[in-house]
């Protein structure tokens, strides 16, 4: 899954915990975070900090990854 914006996290932290039929709560103990930043995370209503979505992927056993995206054809009109 490409995850572009903070409302697609939320998306994707609230399909994997339903898929694993965990509560808010129950995620929130093991990525050790509180039950109301879950929440507003899966709403898409939080702009997470990096170390508590990080650990909260992790509780989830998934992980980031980053790679190069293609060239924008633009850079090269764009460019001086």
């Amino acid at each position: 899954m490409r995850i572009r914006t903070s409302e697609q996290i939320g998306q994707l932290i609230h399909r994997e915990r339903r898929q694993r039929q965990w509560t808010q709560q129950q995620l929130a103990d093991k990525a050790m975070v509180g039950r109301e930043w879950i929440i507003a995370v899966e709403k898409g209503k939080n702009n997470p900090q990096l170390d508590l979505l990080l650990r909260t992927l992790t509780a989830l056993n998934l992980g980031v990854q980053i790679t190069s995206l293609p060239k924008n054809p633009l850079d090269e009109v764009l460019s001086p």
